[in-house]
């Protein structure tokens, strides 16, 4: 007996409603996928910014000290710890030490109670060096990523220009001109230092427009962003902000965010996300 063939199988109809079904499905699939991942990135940067406020709190009372969450650029903040009191501030000419005594001139603030040792040994030679070649030939050296001192009497802070030195039994920091506003580290300020680098928010997030200016170029106004700052025994210092807002870039509106999240600060010092 011969064999017999099964010629039976799919229909061109039948195929074409197969793969209809699969690019169905895989539209649902993806459309899930790409929430998911939203929502993912969403709580990060959230958790991660009240993880942020929450860390300053914690060093608030760990340290004894007032601590300040500061916003640096519409999408950086840095931490602030209080750091002394400014017995003097100048505009003056002075010979740098690491710089082989070159005279440089720029705003000099010191604290004659004041120990800077330990942040001038921060910066290596090397790195002290690169900051005033950029000062001197009058390039963006205040853009530099460099520590950042806070006038807490003021509200607003100044990246170091020139690491510390010192001379005739005084340590010196100093600042451009370009970062000095209004009666910053005037004589009796008090003043704060970075605990630790400037952060970010993650990609795609900025902080609401609310919390800072821009210049006439656009750019961020150097000491102009928001700050938060709490006591020694973890309250609020109700004399600075209690909330900060951030969000997405929305790219059809210059200027603008969408999915506001915010996180906001109770006069105890506890924290929660709106």
């Amino acid at each position: 007996m011969g064999k017999r063939f099964d010629n039976s199988g799919f229909t061109l109809l039948e195929l074409l409603g197969v793969m209809g079904v699969i690019v169905v499905m895989s539209f649902f699939v993806v459309s899930g996928y790409k929430s998911i991942m939203q929502g993912v990135n969403d709580n990060t940067g959230v958790k991660g910014m009240r993880d942020a406020v929450q860390l300053a709190r914690q060093h608030a009372m760990l340290d004894n000290s007032r601590t300040f969450f500061v916003v640096t650029s519409i999408n950086s903040f840095v931490l602030c710890r209080d750091g002394g009191v400014i017995t003097s501030f100048e505009q003056a000419q002075k010979n740098v030490p690491y710089l082989d005594n070159r005279s440089v001139e720029a705003f000099w603030a010191s604290d004659e109670w004041a120990d800077w040792e330990a942040l001038s040994d921060g910066f290596s030679s090397i790195y002290k060096r690169d900051v005033i070649e950029e000062m001197i030939s009058n390039s963006s050296s205040s853009k530099y990523k460099g520590i950042i001192m806070y006038d807490l009497d003021e509200g607003k802070f100044a990246r170091v220009a020139i690491p510390p030195f010192k001379q005739d039994s005084t340590w010196y920091i100093g600042f451009n001109k370009s970062d000095i506003k209004g009666d910053m580290f005037k004589e009796g300020n008090s003043y704060g230092w970075m605990l630790y680098e400037e952060r970010y928010l993650p990609k795609g997030y900025i902080f609401d427009s609310k919390h800072y200016k821009l210049d006439s170029d656009g750019l961020f106004e150097v000491g102009s962003g928001s700050v938060v700052c709490f006591n020694p025994d973890g309250s609020l210092d109700s004399s600075y902000d209690d909330e900060l807002t951030i969000g997405e870039v929305d790219p059809t509106k210059p200027d603008s965010i969408k999915n506001k999240v915010s996180v906001s600060v109770d006069s105890d010092g506890s924290i929660e996300v709106k």
